[in-house]
């Protein structure tokens, strides 16, 4: 007669064949693919079998994305506790996050974006706050050490965070015809964006810059009026 500890190990080796097989067809076809009887045939168990484990294709959703989420949350982390310049772990986070979303566009864009249960939902928003927070200790890091302008962290975290996020969409989007060579441009790109939005700036130089162009401010002001005529 198997023992306790037997028994719990083979469910558990159970529920993590379920989830690997879910995660494959979420990965060739998307949430939309995902069907609670094709994962237990693909799995060699009986369909009865998988509602042991989730009594539901809502739960079985829930649980893949805060799996994949809580892999990249730690990815994120693992880079902001390494050694190294502040720009330089802000700039390495961001190419994790989106590179590691390139090397699976189908799979990346269920968890990411794929509309499927408000319970989903609400995992990825918790996922995506912890990403924030990962963020936030990098920016605090780089404003102590004078590299990154004085700033509200929380707030620049979750902009920086929602633009390399939002920036993804399209890219991994199923009818996206990007080419896998415009990809290093695309992470370059959204690094550099959000490195400009926090590395410190000289102040004079901005507003000399914005001095000098208060004339065409003032002439488009003047146009602007003349077309209301």
């Amino acid at each position: 007669m198997p023992t306790k500890r037997e028994v719990s190990g083979t469910k558990r080796n159970k529920k993590a064949l379920l989830l690997s097989t879910a995660r494959r067809i979420v990965a060739d076809g998307g949430f939309q693919d995902l069907q609670m009887a094709t994962v237990a045939n693909a799995a060699g168990m009986a369909v009865g079998t998988i509602y042991r484990y989730f009594p539901s294709k809502m739960q079985l959703c829930v649980e893949l994305v805060s799996l994949a989420s809580q892999r990249e949350v730690d990815v994120l982390a693992g880079v902001a506790l390494s050694e190294g310049a502040p720009e330089q772990k802000l700039g390495d986070a961001i190419r994790a996050f989106v590179g590691r979303a390139m090397q699976a566009p189908r799979l990346a864009y269920a968890m990411i974006v794929e509309p499927v249960f408000p319970e989903v939902e609400l995992a990825r928003h918790t996922y995506d706050r912890k990403i924030c927070k990962v963020l936030e200790s990098i920016l605090l890091e780089g404003i102590r050490d004078g590299v990154f302008r004085e700033m509200d962290v929380e707030i620049s975290a979750a902009c920086m965070f929602g633009a390399f996020h939002e920036g993804l969409v399209g890219p991994l989007a199923p009818e996206a015809t990007a080419l896998p060579d415009h990809v290093p441009d695309l992470i370059d790109s959204m690094v550099e964006f959000c490195l400009a939005s926090v590395l410190k700036f000289d102040r004079s130089q901005i507003l000399q810059t914005t001095q000098q162009t208060a004339p065409n401010v003032q002439v488009l002001k003047r146009v602007s009026h003349e077309e209301k005529k």
